[in-house]
């Protein structure tokens, strides 16, 4: 793509492992973009937007401390997420390739067996409700036209997208043609393999619920009404210490010692946002890890329980001192 001609420039400067490691991500995802475009894209999107945080915080706040703070996180931040970005993109894909997979290969088994070469038979049933799966198979088939075998066209597939059903129906059927075995059973075998596969992890994911459940109680609900209350009650008996005046005589006679804490309300917000941040990416991927095996499945919780947790807790601040007041 032209347009990101002059990054690649500046994603030449970067690691080869980390821009081959990107090549194959974007394809995964189904991105017609190299490696090096990207990062190089990507590198100077971050650092504009790590000035243009410097600049915007320091005129606010007036502290060149926080200012390079909040613009290193920002510029940190604009690359995470489009690192996310990319991998929910390619769960997407690889999701929906293994939901219409068994599907297919019904269709194929049913076609090969009406008498069509095992080339025509996939051609016929890259039908568009199999949506990316058609789309890559048809161009991967496009490849014989160039000279290149049916087993080559075909092994090109599952490098396209992330999906170890379909790697391992791909090296199934490249070897039954190698064989001269009978791919209409096989492939009938596959594709029940592959649906009995589905049923189990529906089964596994309806187990476990309940696990789910309470991690988004516990961060989402209990941890921000605690972090609120703790704060308020925190804050309440600051006042009461602060308003009571006793002698100097009777605090130096007494073994009880009455003292203002010397840690601040904002330090406390500010820690307990932190805690709240860290709380629900973490919740995030850990429910991903239980739901489907894989950490990046939960990136899309993590946006959700951000949402739920910090509006609860500052939503329960303002409630508990409208409603309740405070000392002073």
């Amino acid at each position: 793509m032209s347009e990101f001609r002059w990054y690649k420039r500046i994603g030449k400067l970067l690691p080869g492992r980390l821009v081959n490691y990107f090549d194959q991500l974007l394809i995964y995802a189904g991105l017609d973009i190299h490696g090096d475009d990207w990062l190089g894209f990507v590198l100077v999107f971050s650092v504009l937007s790590m000035i243009a945080g410097v600049m915007v915080t320091y005129e606010i706040t007036q502290d060149a401390r926080i200012s390079a703070g909040l613009g290193v996180v920002l510029g940190v931040g604009v690359a995470v997420l489009n690192y996310v970005w990319i991998l929910i993109r390619e769960d997407r894909r690889t999701t929906f390739v293994e939901s219409v997979l068994p599907d297919m290969l019904s269709l194929v088994v049913a076609n090969m067996r009406s008498g069509m070469t095992p080339e025509k038979a996939m051609i016929v049933s890259s039908r568009d409700e199999f949506g990316i799966l058609s789309q890559e198979i048809r161009l991967s088939l496009k490849k014989t036209i160039t000279g290149e075998s049916f087993i080559e066209a075909l092994s090109y597939v599952a490098t396209r997208i992330n999906s170890e059903s379909l790697k391992q129906t791909v090296s199934l059927l490249t070897e039954g043609i190698r064989s001269g075995g009978e791919l209409a059973t096989l492939l009938e075998e596959s594709s029940q393999n592959v649906r009995n596969l589905q049923l189990m992890k529906q089964e596994i994911r309806a187990s476990i619920v309940m696990y789910i459940i309470f991690i988004f109680i516990a961060i989402g609900l209990a941890s921000p009404l605690l972090y609120g209350i703790s704060i308020y009650l925190t804050s309440t008996i600051g006042n009461m210490v602060a308003s009571i005046d006793i002698p100097p005589d009777v605090l130096e006679s007494s073994f009880i010692k009455l003292s203002g804490s010397d840690v601040s309300i904002p330090f406390l917000i500010q820690f307990s946002t932190i805690n709240l941040i860290i709380g629900s990416i973490m919740g995030g991927l850990i429910i991903g890890m239980i739901e489907g095996g894989s950490a990046k499945k939960g990136f899309k919780y993590v946006p959700l329980l951000l949402v739920i947790s910090l509006s609860i807790f500052y939503a329960i601040q303002i409630v508990l001192t409208q409603s309740l007041g405070t000392f002073q």
